[in-house]
């Protein structure tokens, strides 16, 4: 995925900064309302104001969806049940989700809706959020506000506001840079089979698809989610359920979830985690 343009500056015009605070508890300000961001602008975008609980206005979506996103889950409250699944976003503008599991008559479909599937980035125009695709054509208008059925099996307490912590703030508002050296990953060069450097008798794996997806195993236990490379070799990855068989494992999974960015270094990939130092290295195979 190619950098955001820096001309694709609002999604409606140039509205007003809005005074107060987002759904995550931060001030808005111009900056945050330009979709996919740029390393010109001060502050990036503000990915943290993504938590809260958001009406979903998207084609073929009925009235009454409502999508909640916490700091590590995100959940799709629908007219047949509930979607359990992971997301991340940066202060670039990069935005990734998917869903692995659900709860209600939409068992066992637990394919990620279109809108939600086909967004790679956000932005902000005043209160309302913007899921956006890779041309940075909105892909849902997210209103705040929005109070979800919660069927009678879940905790009630998904309807309640979520909770942000300075940890999840300091997360979200990281914006590392590649150790010198190394070279920003593009998504051509991830798609293939990458193996752990350094564990040459392990089966562990991963394999980056070029649909988003990416399955793999720890050594063990199978595993695989979504992700994408953003502008500077940015990386966002979610991951689903997995096998739980004992073995020496190697934590693949954990790897990409934790990296923020992808570089090479020669042949090898090298992940990179917020605050700075490596996940974890592959090499092809």
């Amino acid at each position: 995925m190619a950098g955001r343009p820096l001309a694709f500056l609002t999604l409606t015009g140039c509205a007003e900064p809005l005074a107060g605070a987002g759904p995550g508890g931060s001030p808005s300000t111009s900056a945050e309302r330009s979709v996919g961001g740029s390393p010109s602008a001060p502050a990036g975008l503000n990915a943290v104001r993504l938590i809260g609980l958001w009406s979903v206005d998207a084609p073929g979506v009925d009235d009454g969806v409502v999508l909640r996103l916490d700091p590590n889950e995100l959940l799709v409250f629908g007219t047949c049940g509930v979607l359990f699944g992971q997301w991340q976003a940066n202060v670039r503008g990069d935005f990734l989700a998917s869903t692995d599991s659900s709860s209600g008559s939409c068992t066992p479909d637990v394919t990620t809706p279109p809108w939600l599937a086909a967004a790679t980035g956000f932005g902000f125009d005043g209160a309302a959020a913007m899921l956006v695709d890779e041309t940075d054509t909105p892909t849902a208008r997210l209103q705040p506000g929005a109070v979800p059925s919660v069927p009678p099996n879940l905790d009630p307490s998904y309807a309640d506001p979520s909770v942000v912590t300075d940890e999840d703030r300091r997360r979200f508002a990281a914006d590392p840079s590649l150790p010198a050296g190394l070279t920003p990953a593009v998504t051509e060069r991830l798609i293939g089979r990458w193996l752990p450097v350094g564990a040459p008798t392990s089966t562990a794996f991963v394999s980056f698809a070029d649909n988003r997806s990416w399955t793999g195993s720890d050594g063990c236990n199978g595993i695989g989610g979504r992700w994408l490379i953003g502008s500077g070799g940015a990386l966002l990855a979610t991951s689903g359920p997995q096998t739980l068989i004992g073995c020496l494992n190697i934590a693949i999974a954990d790897w990409l979830f934790a990296a923020a960015l992808a570089g090479f270094d020669g042949e090898i990939m090298v992940l990179v985690g917020a605050d700075g130092n490596e996940t974890g290295r592959l090499q092809a195979g």
